[in-house]
This record gives structure tokens, sequence and C-alpha cells, in this order.
């Protein structure tokens, strides 16, 4: 409850840093090794905010297709995924299975982020030094986490929008402004005044 009190303020400038520390937090309190969240724009992943142990070195975006087609699959369809161990992937998952052993994950959990529409992102944790279990309790509690790391993304969409808005405003302002001083004879081409 601390972690999310903590994001709902967070201004759009300041969400990556607020969005490591939940992440470092988060690592730090679970014993797990890693923490990762994919942030997602026009279904694609835009954005990668991650926190690792000193000495390991961020995690895989599970969200790459060509290295994770059926966590992928299941994560845009909104699905919760967690494996304690890699054997637990089922024989569908092969290529994704392969692409964690090569870049070292054990276990890992996997929460897709939503606020009513499409996929904002996923967040994830996983153990690289050996398996972790994900209890129903626990992966639930993280779910409830990963509504306030979708309420910052979404809040900072939002506030990006609309600064994105007054900023054209006021340009077509100016604009408006300095045509208001021009007279006819301004707009006439070079070539054809008389």
């Amino acid at each position: 409850s601390t972690l999310s009190a903590g994001l709902i303020h967070v201004r759009a400038p300041d969400t990556g840093v607020a969005i490591e520390r939940a992440l470092q937090q988060v690592v730090t309190f679970l014993g797990v090794d890693r923490g990762g969240l994919d942030e997602h724009a026009e279904g694609r992943p835009r954005l990668r905010l991650s926190w690792a142990r000193p000495g390991l070195e961020e995690p895989p975006q599970v969200t790459a297709a060509d290295q994770f087609p059926w966590v992928s699959e299941r994560l845009r369809g909104g699905e919760v995924l967690r494996f304690s161990r890699l054997a637990e992937l089922p024989e569908a998952a092969a290529i994704d299975r392969a692409s964690f052993e090569r870049v070292g994950t054990h276990s890992k959990v996997l929460i897709p982020l939503r606020t009513g529409g499409p996929i904002l992102g996923v967040l994830s944790f996983g153990s690289v030094r050996d398996g972790y279990a994900w209890p129903d309790d626990l992966v639930e509690r993280l779910h409830l986490l990963s509504e306030a790391f979708a309420g910052v993304l979404d809040r900072r969409r939002m506030e990006l929008s609309l600064a994105e808005r007054l900023r054209l405003e006021k340009l077509l302002s100016s604009l408006a402004t300095a045509f208001s001083h021009l007279s006819a004879a301004d707009f006439d081409p070079a070539g054809q005044r008389g």
C-alpha cells in the first residue's frame, strides 16, 4: 500500500525514476533478482524500465514476439503468467523456454498492465539464481500492485497528450496573432505586386 500510494501523484517527467525505485523496492522485498516494466504504445513495446541486483543484467523484454511468441500472445490476451521452473512451461512455449534459458531466467511472473483499454505494458519479476515459488496469494497482491503501475503509465500518457495539445494551441494562437496583423497585400507573391 505504501508503494502504491507513492506512485499515485507522480508527475510525467518523474515517472521513470519513480518506477525504477518501485521496481527496486519490490525486487528487494520479494528477494528475487530483477524486475522490469515494458511500456507499450500502439500495441508495440516502447519504453523499458528495469532494476536488477548489482552484477546482473536487466531482464529480457518478454514482449519481443520473435523470442517469446507464446508468452507475448498470452500477455496480449490479458493472461497473468508465472513459472517457478522453466520445466513448467508447456511444449508450445519451447521458443520462449530457450529464450529464458539463454538469458538465465529460472522463474518469473509476468502481469499485463491495463486500465480498461489495450495493453499499456507488462510488469515482471524474476529470479536467475534459482527457482522462486509464485503462490496464488502473492500473485494476487502483485496484480493489485500492477494496477498502480498501470495508473502511473496511463496518467503519464494523459499528461503528455495534454502538454502536446497545449503546445499546439499556443502555436496556433501565436500564428493567428501574427497573421491578424497582415494585410491582403502582404499575401501577394513578390513578383505579382504592382
